[in-house]
């Protein structure tokens, strides 16, 4: 799906099955599926679950996220209501 940006997209599965997957992108993987200590087996991953940390304990950010969520939201029913996109999961 070519865009007219310099944005590259890369599509992961995190249940994928494949031979040739790069042990560093395996462990990254399997940290996004369990974002726990135990699965932070590099120093890169540590230092990410640590940022993890701070930002889940961040009451500001946390603030920010429900704004942004009830925004979201907002647009999406308007959406829903206007008849501009039609909801296929509920």
């Amino acid at each position: 799906m070519p865009f007219d940006d310099v944005v590259t997209m890369v599509f992961l599965n995190s249940k994928g099955r494949q031979e040739d997957v790069p042990n560093e992108l395996t462990q990254f993987l399997r940290y996004v599926e369990n974002s726990t200590w135990e699965n932070a087996v590099t120093e890169d991953l540590k230092k990410l679950h640590k940022m993890v940390g701070l930002v889940k304990h961040d009451e500001e950010v946390e603030i920010r996220y429900m704004k942004f969520w009830e925004e979201r939201e907002k647009i999406r029913r308007e959406a829903l209501e206007g008849g501009r996109i039609v909801e296929l999961c509920r």
